[in-house]
């Protein structure tokens, strides 16, 4: 008996709880173990080492997903290190709360699991372009593991079952500075917060000891048409004048906006060669807005979801 990728279940729940544990809905990825290794290094006068050590383990992968709502929302409160605020719906980025999970990897028809602790979200990315569903990717690392884990007494909800959002059935248009730009296409729209965690490794331990949270770092592209407004909004990276973003997406049930307060673009003025229409892409750094008190922030509504 073998495991393939559909029989392979992904489950996660706070760090240190016995609570039931949430399914993750994936497309695929996941996290793992990665050891390394070297040779002893003695030499015995016969041109060969006779043994290998075991130096280090690291513990941490990507989960790629499909967006759907009350599916995620754990994962992007921890990729902003905030709790949503149960009032407004609002979630800001670069918050000061270092949330863990554990991550249990089930391969279900041959019966084994291996537990991972200490799992924080490094990263987190949201992807939306155009004719295509609205997917995401979280990445972890974590502090430890338990390849003989023994989830017998354990319980597991059920996955949720919202919809798989789409660009064009649950996405709204794209708003520069708070308007439609009617001028140009916007064909793609990503956001990405890094939180740089760095492993901190301990003597007397083979995974990392600590993983340490450091700056964010809230970067994302966009793509549009190269009209006369997409002109204008390409000159934006020689004036170093921030725009604002927003982008909003629904289930029907749910809705989420994604707003970025202070955004700079950067990139290379479009030479295309033949035919092709000329579109533009452009990185773009999501920096801190005094006065709006937030680079990247997210509302949810209804602020608290349906059990």
């Amino acid at each position: 008996m073998q495991d393939s990728g559909s029989t392979i279940r992904i489950a996660y729940r706070a760090d240190g709880s016995s609570d039931p544990w949430e399914i993750f809905r994936r497309t695929d990825g996941g996290p793992t173990i990665t050891p390394s290794t070297e040779g002893a290094g003695e030499q015995l006068g016969q041109r060969e080492e006779t043994d290998e050590v075991l130096l280090s383990a690291e513990v941490g992968g990507d989960i790629n997903f499909n967006f759907s709502a009350q599916t995620f929302d754990d994962f992007i409160a921890a990729a902003c290190a905030n709790d949503w605020d149960g009032t407004t719906g609002q979630l800001v980025a670069g918050g000061l709360q270092d949330k863990a999970f554990e991550v249990l990897v089930s391969y279900q028809r041959i019966g084994k699991h291996v537990l991972m602790t200490g799992m924080r979200v490094s990263t987190l990315a949201i992807n939306v372009e155009a004719g295509a569903r609205i997917t995401g990717t979280v990445g972890f690392m974590g502090t430890g593991y338990d390849d003989q884990y023994d989830p017998s007494g354990d319980t597991f909800n059920d996955p949720t079952d919202t919809v798989v959002m789409t660009a064009a059935a649950h996405g709204g248009d794209v708003l520069i500075d708070g308007a439609v730009l009617d001028g140009t296409c916007i064909s793609q729209y990503n956001i990405n917060l890094d939180n740089q965690y760095q492993a901190q490794w301990c003597i007397g331990r083979i995974t990392a000891g600590r993983q340490v949270i450091g700056d964010l770092n809230a970067t994302g592209s966009i793509e549009f048409a190269f009209t006369a407004d997409g002109f204008d909004l390409w000159r934006h990276t020689l004036t170093r004048v921030p725009i604002t973003t927003a982008f909003e997406m629904s289930d029907g049930t749910t809705t989420y906006l994604i707003e970025t307060a202070k955004t700079f673009l950067n990139g290379e003025l479009p030479t295309p060669s033949g035919s092709d229409p000329v579109t533009a892409t452009l990185d773009a750094q999501y920096r801190r807005s005094i006065a709006d008190g937030y680079s990247v922030r997210f509302t949810r509504t209804p602020a608290v979801p349906a059990p």
